[in-house]
């Protein structure tokens, strides 16, 4: 057996022992933005519904787990007290659909989802997908407009930072976030439903 052939194995084998030790570890994302969103306010008074598995949306991973569905609600209501004049999030029970409302509109955080590819060595990278659907409805139901919007964001890991997944990922993570809330923002305010939608106000 080789030299080399032995310091590859005993290599792998560190970084295999490492990885356990530190297997278990969570990762919150930010949830405020460094500056406020900047958007042209609708004067609108929004209630704004959650879906329960929005919230609780999560990524598990044998190295690390993502607990992201709180830290995105807290974005979007961020991005939406700059989007609207006024905002209400509403209750969970009862539903919103079954009373009335006196707001102009019902913005809901629909679905989220986040897909996490670690990178299994020095040449793969760390691979972060995050998708959103938030969908705007008139006060009675209708539904006005969905929007799906994804990022993509990844990181190649040097040596002295492999055995730190937690904090390699998180800074693409977040960029992941908050590059798809912007796509969000943007898809938004150039939409001719909500174009139609405000002009009625």
């Amino acid at each position: 057996m080789s030299q080399r052939y032995r310091f590859e194995n005993l290599f792998v084998l560190i970084i295999v022992c490492v990885q356990l030790i530190a297997s278990g570890c969570t990762l919150k994302p930010e949830d405020k933005f460094e500056s406020k969103p900047i958007y042209q306010t609708i004067p609108a008074i929004i209630g704004v519904s959650v879906k329960n598995s929005f919230r609780l949306s999560n990524y598990k991973h044998t190295l690390v787990d993502v607990e992201f569905g709180e830290s995105s609600v807290a974005l979007f209501l961020q991005v939406f007290e700059s989007m609207f004049k006024n905002i209400t999030e509403l209750p969970k029970w009862p539903p919103w659909k079954t009373y009335k409302h006196d707001q102009d509109a019902i913005i809901e955080l629909d679905s989220s989802q986040i897909d996490l590819t670690i990178g299994d060595n020095l040449i793969n990278p760390d691979v972060v997908t995050v998708l959103y659907t938030v969908c705007l409805y008139k006060p009675d139901g209708e539904q006005i407009k969905c929007w799906t919007t994804q990022a993509t964001k990844s990181h190649q890991r040097i040596l002295v930072e492999y055995t730190l997944v937690s904090s390699s990922i998180k800074p693409i993570v977040e960029g992941a976030m908050r590059a798809s809330i912007a796509d969000f923002m943007k898809s938004f305010e150039n939409d001719q439903a909500v174009q139609k939608w405000q002009s009625s106000l």
